[in-house]
């Protein structure tokens, strides 16, 4: 898909194309490199190609990227070559680009210029014809009704009430000191919408873009993972013993820690059901996520979870974490088949 006409049967917003990306109105910025380090390696691009640019600069960062165990998941749909494809947040193209590969037309929308222009290069090496990308703010841009088969929110409704920029690295870490924690306690809340709410709006928007008979995959952690009961860091804010809390208490400590409101909710599996419901999904597919869902091992079904295996979710390097993880997931998963603790939710959701 590569004409403009093609383009415009999915999107109504009015585009501009500059070298291989087309670009609408601008979102907040969000992307695990600070700004710096884009444009760091972007200038080396052209000239040694996506892979190696990325191994000279950002090694830590090849196996998110290319890594096929990122498909674990997006391979529990029934992907055809006549499908069209949305994935929204696509950020690198961990998943964009082997959806091309299945010969469907696939667009790319992410909301970071600089992650778009990574992925621009590697759709020109691999001569990904049948893969459009679009640089805009994800919540405002207008998708025609009924224009796609398949929509892949992968790691990205969390992220959808943020309301700063985000340099993951620094957004999860930073420590704001005691006055500045005051002031903003101090200060009334911004003037937006719950997160809950923002969720519902843009997950209605992605109802509406889907054919009838169109499935939504939407890949998020769930609050009530059994390892953030045992210490490990919420991967938004990086605080521990974080999730589980009510939402007032995770503003206050997230205000005091991070100084910052916190909105990025995740969900137990009976309140995904009920966001995704109150969005118009009228018919949901709940599967788990073993060790999460950046590179699931197990992919499972509420029947499955007698095929469970603690192998999958071993992955420390300490021999003593790795050990405990998994005489933990054999007692909470493999014996009692406790899903509503599992890591995470794969979801296909319908709206028939």
């Amino acid at each position: 898909m590569n004409t403009q006409t093609s383009l415009t049967d999915m999107i109504a917003d009015s585009l501009e194309l500059r070298d291989g990306i087309w670009y609408g109105e601008k979102g907040l910025y969000w992307s695990n490199l600070s700004r710096e380090d884009n444009q760091s390696y972007i200038r080396e691009l052209p000239q040694l190609g996506a892979k190696a640019t990325l191994r000279k600069y950002f090694p830590q960062h090849e196996e998110v990227i290319f890594s096929p165990k990122r498909m674990g998941g997006v391979a529990t749909l029934d992907l055809r070559p006549e499908d069209r494809i949305l994935d929204a947040g696509c950020m690198w193209g961990a998943l964009t680009v082997p959806l091309a590969y299945t010969g469907a037309q696939v667009v790319g929308i992410d909301q970071t210029e600089e992650s778009l222009k990574f992925l621009a290069q590697r759709k020109a090496e691999e001569g990904l014809e049948n893969l459009t990308l679009i640089n805009a703010d994800l919540k405002k841009i207008a998708l025609r009704a009924g224009s796609f088969d398949k929509i892949v929110l992968n790691g990205v409704l969390e992220w959808i009430p943020e309301v700063e920029n985000v340099e993951v690295n620094q957004f999860t870490t930073r420590r704001p000191g005691l006055w500045e924690s005051l002031r903003r306690l101090r200060q009334r809340p911004p003037g937006h919408q719950s997160p809950r709410e923002e969720q519902v709006r843009f997950l209605k928007k992605i109802a509406g873009a889907l054919k009838d008979d169109g499935v939504l995959y939407l890949a998020i952690e769930n609050r009530y993972d059994i390892y953030y009961f045992l210490g490990q860091k919420e991967p938004h804010c990086g605080i521990r013993f974080f999730s589980f809390l009510p939402h007032g208490l995770q503003n206050l400590v997230s205000l005091l820690l991070r100084g910052r409101e916190f909105r990025n909710w995740t969900y137990s599996e009976g309140g995904l059901r009920s966001l995704l419901r109150d969005a118009g999904f009228t018919n949901v597919d709940v599967l788990y996520g073993f060790p999460g869902y950046h590179f699931p091992e197990l992919v499972l079904q509420k029947e499955g979870m007698r095929f469970f295996r603690s192998a999958a979710m071993a992955q420390s390097p300490s021999r003593i974490k790795k050990a405990v993880k998994k005489i933990v997931s054999h007692t909470v998963f493999g014996i009692f088949k406790a899903r509503a603790l599992a890591p995470a939710f794969i979801v296909h959701a319908r709206k028939i």
